[in-house]
């Protein structure tokens, strides 16, 4: 990851400067949430995939649905 690394790595890399027992723990206690989490990360990244590969104007469709749901959070005040 580190290589395709750009601004955003520190932030985005920030757990993993932290303690690694206690982040283990973190992980642990929270292992359902995580993982359901993961798991749909996965899924989506599949269907990027997919897309890349097979279908150009669906791809244009999901980067469009991803900018207007980014722009819909910065507007909630996440800055």
């Amino acid at each position: 990851m580190a290589k395709l690394a750009a601004g955003g790595y520190r932030d985005l890399s920030r757990l993993a400067s932290g303690n690694p027992g206690m982040n283990r723990d973190i992980c642990l206690s929270n292992r359902e949430e995580i993982i359901r989490w993961i798991d749909r990360y996965l899924d989506e990244l599949k269907e990027y995939r997919r897309l890349i590969e097979e279908d150009a104007e669906g791809l244009r469709d999901a980067l469009a649905r991803a900018q207007e749901a980014r722009e819909r959070w910065r507007q909630e005040g996440n800055r």
